[in-house]
């Protein structure tokens, strides 16, 4: 019996301690998560004062706070987009030897072979609109080792070269990553605009250009939806302003495209950067306002006066980038000063010419940039 008794407090005891155990395990566990979302919580909030600082146009102070952030980088991901927000920001502030310190940290990104392939991928898109505003000379210096010493045509003018290089990162990042953004320009930002200009692309039709802009963008709006988290507002919005291009683009040689819905895909890119268009985010907002311009544009040259107050409503936020002084619209200013100098024969000047006769805020603007419509 009194073995029993003896069994019976040492079984009580052993539970005990194994009831206390537990308790602890999962309060440490508990504590331990807490502070894990705390850190998190933390790292999201500087994370976002970050971006608000590059979407401001205070490049140093972003990179100030961008390279803080790098040190607590959670994974290798987070990692390999502070170094890609880096480099853009190193590039965009171009002091010193900025920019070729901002190629190699995307270099750095690119090379490395723990990354994810879709932070690689985000590298190329980033470096192919950084390639589009350069000419052949700056790519020889900053781009010698392959791949991108292979993109780069034998012959052809400078201007076409860059062009083919563009399309060819462009691909390699899709390669790297499916991704809608990159799609979207190819769509869009290269074959569209060689349509339009009638230049031509080897021995392919003008049919056979507008079939490959619809395919990539068929296979963007599959990517669209599942991807569009990853991306920060402007490129959200720069993506479905050059669908929309791709589509007009497109259907004015198919005909194959409603006027109803060409009109949505700008309906569609407007409501994309609407929650952004009086924020501080003045890349967003300069993207928004291109999107505003093509829309009247595409109301005028396919209506015209049925649609005038429609253009007018469009237009009417540019009175507001009349003023130089508004730091908000300083990177919209910059995105339409190229009209300044450009021939009067261009297109792009003509149709906003046009539109100025139509929108007296959209006057204004183009008379403070220097334009007399």
């Amino acid at each position: 019996m009194m073995q029993n008794r003896l069994r019976s407090t040492i079984l009580i005891i052993l539970g005990i301690v194994l009831v206390v155990s537990a308790g602890f395990f999962f309060y440490t566990k508990d504590d331990y998560q807490n502070q894990d979302n705390n850190t998190m919580a933390v790292y999201n909030e500087k994370y976002q004062g970050a971006q608000a600082l590059q979407n401001s146009g205070d490049y140093s102070g972003a990179l100030d706070a961008f390279s803080a952030l790098l040190k607590s980088a959670p994974d290798k991901a987070s990692e390999g987009k502070l170094k890609i927000f880096i480099a853009a920001n190193l590039f965009a502030r171009n002091q010193g030897d900025d920019q070729a310190k901002s190629i190699a940290m995307y270099k750095e990104v690119w090379n490395d072979p723990q990354m994810p392939a879709y932070v690689r991928a985000k590298v190329l898109t980033d470096l192919a609109g950084v390639v589009r505003k350069k000419d052949e000379s700056f790519y020889k210096t900053y781009f010698a080792e392959k791949p991108f010493s292979d993109f780069l045509p034998a012959s052809g003018t400078s201007s076409s070269k860059m062009s083919a290089v563009y399309l060819k990162m462009l691909e390699l990042s899709d390669e790297t990553f499916p991704n809608s953004y990159a799609e979207y320009l190819i769509a869009g930002n290269y074959y569209a605009p060689l349509l339009a200009n009638g230049v031509p692309i080897g021995t392919t039709t003008p049919e056979q250009v507008a079939k490959i802009i619809q395919d990539y963008v068929k296979k963007a709006d599959i990517l669209a939806p599942t991807d569009e988290s990853t991306y920060r507002p402007e490129i959200i919005v720069q993506r479905y302003l050059y669908r929309s291009i791709a589509i007009n683009g497109s259907s004015s040689v198919l005909k194959n495209i409603s006027f109803i819905e060409r009109e949505d895909a700008l309906k569609l890119a407007l409501s994309k950067g609407a929650p952004y268009e009086n924020s501080n985010d003045y890349a967003t907002k300069a993207v928004i306002m291109s999107v505003r311009f093509f829309y009247a544009q595409f109301l005028n040259r396919n209506i015209g006066k049925e649609r005038y107050s429609d253009i007018v409503t469009l237009l009417k936020p540019f009175g507001d980038a009349a003023s130089g002084s508004d730091p908000s619209f300083k990177a919209t200013r910059a995105s339409f000063m190229s009209l300044v100098t450009r021939s009067d024969t261009d297109f792009k000047k003509m149709n906003a010419l046009a539109l100025a006769k139509i929108s007296p805020e959209f006057k204004d603007f183009l008379t403070s940039l220097g334009l007399k419509p």
